[in-house]
This record gives structure tokens, sequence and C-alpha cells, in this order.
């Protein structure tokens, strides 16, 4: 599993109480899936079962509810996943949790 980050693609702020894809990001592979993810200096490694097309996705209710989250990920065939977009080619994600109040409360 790479642990460098070539280039992160921002996907922007998620509610941090829900699971959520990861922008168009789809799985290539149908199998276990490797997230290495990194959280306030913290790294974990999270298995997921995906199919093949199906919306990468990530459970933010697991980390901090106002974090930055960096993500790489590991295919089934052990190769890193990568996306491709303007020309780049992105081989590590990042977000952000927080609570969003919908309500417009301050």
């Amino acid at each position: 599993m790479s642990c460098n980050c070539g280039n992160i693609l921002d996907l922007g702020c998620f509610d941090s109480c829900y699971s959520h894809n990861l922008g168009d990001l789809e799985a290539t592979e149908t199998g276990i899936h490797v997230y290495l993810v990194k959280v306030l200096g913290e790294t974990f490694k999270l298995n997921v079962d995906l199919q093949a097309t199906q919306a990468i996705y990530l459970d933010l209710t697991l980390f901090n509810e106002d974090a930055d989250i960096i993500v790489s990920i590991t295919n089934p065939d052990g190769s890193e996943f990568t996306y491709s977009q303007d020309e780049i080619e992105y081989n590590c994600f990042k977000l952000r949790s927080q609570i969003i109040n919908l309500l417009g409360d301050e």
C-alpha cells in the first residue's frame, strides 16, 4: 500500500454524521479494497468490499467530526487506485469532515 501521495484531489467538505460517496470515484475492480486513512496524525486501515463500478465511499462517523482526512486506496489485485481528472492522475483524496448545520443557525 502506498504511503506516498503524488497528487491529492481535494473533494471538499462532508457532513461527519454519515457515509459519503467520494465524489465521482468508482471502484475499477470487485473485491476487498484497502483504504489507508490519515486523520489527526493517525493512520488507519479499512477493508471495504466493493463491486466494480460501485461508488467509493467512506463512513465519516468513524472519525473525528472536525478533521482533514487523506485517503489512499489499494485495489483487490494490489495495485494503487488512481483517478484522472483534467489530465492529472490522483492517487490520494482529501476531504474535510465537519458538522454541517442545515438549519443555518450559528
